[in-house]
């Protein structure tokens, strides 16, 4: 479902779109990415065949398919064999260094151009090639995502509506889970937020400062009056992937002893916000 692009370079050289996780094609398809929020769109690179010296030109569109606005967003010409192919301008119009474009805050719908004007070598450097030279387009952006989970206590022996548990779009998402509802008064139980990249790229470092998570824990649910950081003992950033680049979830153990309340069914909300800034390129898969 994904169409990707390549000019033939007179003199057998090859300039190719990396086949891409992250870029939408025109197949028709409903929404390929669910769980991203920044796409790459129609790059293309044209003419299909260029001599020594000629002009080859990357074009797409830079899209925002989430609810919610992006901050940061840059595209970055990360590849393009510097050694041998110059760029002569680029055309997203933006402030950035010639290999980037820098959009800022972009809003859901949202879609940007991209685009760069590169000059193929001259025949004294090409006579003798024969090589693929593969087109690398990055992409960071800075997003938040959100989930919320029902906490329902009920007196002994009564019944209780299902709990609910939600989490936003967004390529790392919150899940929150409370084993064992309805709780009845003055018992230990479990809040469980795990933290997961589902998304095509990687969160741009391997871990995110403690900090950016916003946990609240309604006091109407727990017995003791503990802070937040105490009751999930938050004493360390979010872990997102091992030493190796390998992706993991992190799942954070909070624990709670619910109170004695007159209510016979009391039902309130765990909610939990986490602001990251993502990457992906068009060689993700």
């Amino acid at each position: 479902s994904i169409i990707m692009h390549g000019v033939k370079v007179v003199l057998a050289i090859m300039l190719v779109l990396v086949a891409s996780g992250c870029v939408q094609s025109n197949s028709g398809d409903e929404n390929p990415f669910a769980n991203d929020i920044i796409i790459l769109e129609s790059l293309e690179i044209a003419p299909s065949e260029a001599g020594a010296g000629r002009i080859v030109t990357i074009t797409g569109y830079v899209t925002n398919i989430g609810k919610q606005k992006a901050d940061n967003v840059k595209v970055k010409l990360e590849d393009y064999c510097s050694s041998l192919f110059s760029i002569e301008t680029k055309t997203c119009d933006t402030a950035s260094g010639s290999d980037v474009c820098d959009y800022g805050t972009m809003k859901p719908g949202d879609s940007k151009k991209i685009g760069w004007r590169l000059k193929t070598p001259g025949a004294d450097k090409i006579a003798n090639l024969d090589f693929t030279c593969p087109i690398k387009i990055k992409a960071y952006y800075s997003y938040v995502s959100s989930g919320s989970a029902d906490v329902v206590l009920a007196q002994e022996n009564e019944k209780a509506s299902a709990p609910t548990s939600v989490t936003s779009d967004g390529p790392v998402k919150i899940y929150i889970e409370v084993k064992g509802q309805p709780i009845t008064p003055n018992v230990p139980y479990d809040v469980a937020v795990t933290i997961k990249d589902i998304g095509v790229g990687k969160v741009s470092s391997r871990s995110i400062p403690k900090e950016n998570l916003d946990l609240k824990i309604p006091a109407e649910i727990s017995k003791d009056p503990v802070s937040v950081f105490e009751a999930c003992n938050i004493t360390r950033d979010i872990i997102m992937s091992e030493k190796t680049g390998e992706k993991k979830a992190d799942t954070i153990y909070c624990a709670l002893t619910s109170p004695s309340f007159k209510d016979i069914v009391l039902t309130k909300h765990v909610t939990a916000s986490l602001k990251y800034d993502y990457e992906f390129d068009n060689s993700a898969n």
